[in-house]
């Protein structure tokens, strides 16, 4: 339950009206949403606070996102996430409200979130080189590729050799952190590979 006026939503700012694909009522203090194209166009959600600003700065006017959830604690208790189709924005105060999605938000989600190697979002989505899309994390980057919906993680001294100068040569990433049976890692690239053990550390094989 919200708690009506007196909840943290706050009084009703204006009645319910036709948004994008669904229905959106305003509150003092934040919105509920409503997709009518959901399987069951019944369940509405709040959205508020630092992560309804960070939604409303992108998300398209023409067509706007709609919640999965209502806001929630980040499963590691320090942050708050809302969910969306196919989406994410995710809030910790010492970071701020960042937005994950598409392919880059399924291989988060699926390497652990927030719990993942990677962290909490530090950036949305971008545009890199070479043609890809990124979005950066605590302790990591996740990039999509573009040709399928294949993202791939890339962190650690991996990541620190790739973003050398002598990893500018080995061009976009094409595999997520692998381990080997000898107890190495490695991630695979367009022109080559990185390759960590605890004897050498990260090195560059072209």
């Amino acid at each position: 339950m919200l708690g009506g006026d007196h909840g943290f939503l706050g009084p009703p700012k204006s009645p319910g009206e036709d948004f994008g694909r669904g229905r959106r009522r305003r509150y003092a203090f934040g919105e509920i949403r409503l997709d009518l194209t959901m399987p069951d166009p019944k369940e509405a959600f709040e959205v508020h606070g630092a992560i309804l600003d960070h939604l409303r700065a992108v998300e398209s006017p023409t067509d706007p996102w709609f919640p999965t959830s209502d806001e929630l604690m980040t499963r590691d208790g320090a942050g708050r996430i809302s969910y969306f189709d196919g989406a994410a924005i995710v809030w910790r105060k010492d970071l701020g409200a960042f937005a994950v999605q598409g392919a880059i938000y399924n291989k988060w989600v699926r390497i652990g979130g927030v719990r993942s190697a990677v962290g909490y979002p530090v950036s949305d989505e971008q545009a890199s080189t070479p043609p890809t899309r990124r979005s950066t994390f605590e302790h990591g980057v996740i990039d999509w590729p573009g040709h399928d919906w294949r993202a791939f993680a890339v962190h650690g001294p991996i990541l620190a050799a790739w973003q050398s100068p002598q990893g500018a040569s080995l061009g976009g990433v094409l595999s997520d952190e692998t381990p080997a049976a000898d107890g190495s890692r490695f991630s695979r690239f367009e022109h080559g590979l990185i390759r960590w053990t605890k004897a050498t550390g990260a090195v560059i094989v072209p």
